[in-house]
């Protein structure tokens, strides 16, 4: 009885050993904590964006502790500060940091790019961005970058838009004649690399091209709504800061302007509730919601920002999830002592055609002279005041000429 008592014990021992061994880091078994810092705008002209924004992120940091084991079994602690949209804010934060040997720094921005790129790149600090010219692709002389985007190039997405107006929106609609497209940039480089994009691409189809821009932290867009308006805009697409697009759709309702909008961020809830804001997002992470990555990501939506439209999910993931695996990929290799921007920044251009997100967004790839990530898009049109969507197949982005993969191009 005792032999067999002994053996039981030895059988539960060693059953139990298993267990431990199968369990996520998250059964409480993780090896360490990793920091990853991340700057945001909680008090800034995009805080209407970045605040929800960050619960989302949160909420998948937390997500991918629980069911991810942390990266290669670390905890991932991800540490959020505040910029307020400014600048010199933003760069003495980063410099703390970069003082603090940090491998990895996430910024919800792309405005301080331009002014990071250097200092990322003598650190050799692994820095995720929102997309421009600065994070996507290196100038002329450039051999290198530390900067990768979080989603394809606006510029790419913006003007990817017109073709898909011109070949099946406007067509479906059957109405005669050629659209007008409105434009509704910020006055800064994002804003004007889009505008430039519009303008290109409204010329290839002969369409005209109304412009108007913005200051951050506007109140009010009377002015730009009266001239879309009367110029009679069929279509206003822009790129902006999330609280001045909400300005821009409530200031259309008010005056009775009721154009199909392709702006920045999650649109204005009652925009949407009103039936004519087209919730057309021209990200690659609108649709893909019946895969095992958009389950997921619509449990997370509606846990950490149902008030938000679920498009707000593209950002989460973009900026967090290529560099977690890449991280993880490193210490799996070659141990944690290993994990310095130097390898995250190899192991993130090695990434080719590479499912991610578990089928929510189209195949990423970095390559050493093109940083934007995954290269197709969708777009979700709001059908009816209820929120039903239509949504588009994937949309390959176009092709870059070697002149496109360069800053120099952009800010002609």
């Amino acid at each position: 009885m005792k032999a067999r008592g002994f053996f039981k014990n030895v059988w539960l021992m060693l059953l139990a050993a298993a267990l431990i061994a199968v369990l996520p880091a998250s059964a409480g078994a993780f090896k360490g904590e990793i920091t990853v810092p991340i700057i945001y705008d909680a008090t800034g002209p995009n805080s209407a964006g970045d605040l929800p924004l960050q619960k989302i992120r949160l909420g998948l940091n937390e997500w991918w502790n629980a069911n991810r084991g942390g990266i290669a079994g670390y905890k991932v602690i991800l540490k959020g500060v505040d910029f307020s949209y400014d600048m010199s804010k933003c760069m003495t934060l980063y410099k703390g940091f970069m003082a603090e040997k940090m491998p990895a720094v996430i910024i919800s921005a792309s405005g301080p790019a331009a002014m990071i790129k250097p200092m990322a790149n003598k650190s050799k600090t692994v820095t995720i961005m929102a997309p421009t010219a600065d994070v996507c692709y290196l100038n002329k002389d450039q051999k290198e970058s530390y900067i990768f985007s979080c989603l394809p190039m606006y510029f790419d997405i913006y003007r990817t838009f017109i073709d898909y107006i011109m070949e099946v929106d406007w067509p479906k609609q059957g109405k005669k004649g050629k659209p007008v497209i409105g434009g509704f940039n910020a006055d800064a480089s994002f804003g004007k690399e889009v505008d430039r994009g519009l303008k290109m691409t409204c010329e290839k189809y002969g369409l005209t091209y109304v412009p108007t821009w913005c200051k951050f932290g506007i109140t009010e867009a009377s002015s730009q709504v009266a001239i879309l308006k009367e110029a009679k805009c069929d279509y206003v697409i822009g790129m902006q800061l999330t609280n001045e697009s909400m300005v821009l759709e409530k200031e259309s309702s008010r005056m009775d302007f009721h154009p199909q909008f392709l702006l920045h961020g999650p649109h204005e809830p009652t925009a949407v509730k009103d039936g004519y804001a087209i919730n057309a997002w021209g990200y690659n992470f609108a649709g893909g919601q019946d895969t095992p990555g958009g389950k997921t990501a619509l449990e997370l939506w509606k846990k950490y920002a149902p008030e938000q439209t679920p498009p707000i999910l593209q950002w989460a993931y973009g900026f967090m999830i290529p560099l977690y695996t890449c991280m993880g990929r490193v210490i799996e290799k070659q141990g944690l002592k290993a994990l310095t921007g130097e390898n995250i920044k190899a192991e993130l251009e090695k990434i080719k055609d590479e499912d991610l997100t578990q089928g929510l967004t189209a195949p990423w790839t970095y390559t050493q002279r093109d940083h934007s990530g995954p290269q197709a898009i969708k777009y979700q049109k709001c059908l009816d005041k209820e929120g039903n969507l239509y949504t588009t197949d994937w949309i390959p982005l176009p092709n870059k000429t070697p002149e496109q993969l360069t800053e120099e191009y952009y800010k002609k």
